[in-house]
């Protein structure tokens, strides 16, 4: 698979934060800087940042963009990171062409 610029984009702008979520990695929201701490996990010390889409692991002085919190939380290399969130973002996108199909035939009626 050969990841594109405007793959690129895409992957660029998803929530590292609703990412997380829908992997259902437990999350603790701080109070400042819109940050959340993984609880529970194998990666001690890692925030994610909303405000920055990034995280950075205190543990290991670790820092970085989503693809880079893909490669670390799953083990994987660039291209298998940017296949699993190019996968999400598909997710999102029929969810979202579902609810506005949905509203469609609301409005229809």
């Amino acid at each position: 698979m050969y990841i594109t610029d405007e793959d690129k984009k895409i992957i660029k702008n998803i929530n590292i934060v609703e990412y997380a979520k829908s992997r259902n990695i437990k999350l603790l929201e701080t109070t400042k800087n819109k940050a959340y701490k993984i609880i529970g996990e194998h990666l001690e010390g890692l925030y994610l940042y909303e405000n920055s889409n990034g995280f950075y692991r205190f543990s290991t002085n670790e820092k970085g963009n989503i693809i880079d919190f893909v490669k670390l939380y799953d083990n994987c290399n660039y291209l298998e990171a940017c296949e699993k969130l190019l996968k999400f973002s598909n997710c999102v996108a029929k969810k979202i062409i579902l609810k506005i199909s949905s509203l469609q035939k609301i409005i229809e009626k």
